[in-house]
């Protein structure tokens, strides 16, 4: 997976592919990466195991896309209107996917070769970061998402490890929480 995803990163850096166009290419690769696993997984056709696995994740996942959408829609089999959806600035205004459908669109146009670690990272990144106060990142990744502006929109103080100024005045009297019950607890 790994090496795939690299070599797709390396033709997008030869191409000169721009950022949006890659932005809006893994805005729709979620649901163009489910349905290729579910064609997959009906064609019954591996060579390894964890291929079958993969594919039979995906046509779950796909499945259970369609349900929720048949939760929210009322329409059942509704893969038209869960595309639409999927096209929509619903879906992209969703905290979660901007976050990692930029951050994804980032590492597959950068020089730097993809690492095992970086889409965890993106998952962090994009489950935590909108619901936080105060969110400590390495200094690239706290200066890609000031430039994309999550920090005004999520309302939340975005800085590097090494910016210790504003971690400290961040944490500037919080550090002493008192409760209204008459105890209190110092970090």
């Amino acid at each position: 997976m790994l090496e795939s995803l690299n070599e797709q990163r390396k033709r997008n850096v030869e191409s000169g592919i721009g950022f949006e166009e890659q932005l809006e290419a893994e805005y729709r690769g979620e649901l163009q990466a489910l349905i290729i696993l579910k064609n997959q997984f009906l064609s019954e056709q591996f060579k390894k195991e964890h291929d079958l696995i993969n594919a039979a994740g995906g046509a779950i996942n796909l499945n259970r896309q369609l349900w929720g959408w048949e939760k929210c829609s009322g329409k059942a089999n509704d893969f038209s209107g869960l595309v639409q959806f999927y096209k929509s600035q619903h879906y992209r205004s969703m905290p979660f996917t901007g976050i990692s459908c930029n951050l994804t669109a980032k590492l597959m146009m950068d020089k730097q070769e993809i690492r095992s670690g970086d889409n965890m990272d993106i998952n962090h990144v994009a489950t935590l970061m909108p619901y936080s106060d105060l969110f400590i990142t390495d200094k690239a990744m706290s200066t890609f998402l000031r430039k994309k502006n999550f920090d005004k929109k999520y309302n939340t103080n975005i800085c590097y490890i090494g910016d210790t100024q504003k971690i400290d005045s961040f944490f500037a009297g919080r550090l002493d929480l008192k409760w209204r019950w008459g105890f209190s607890i110092k970090f």
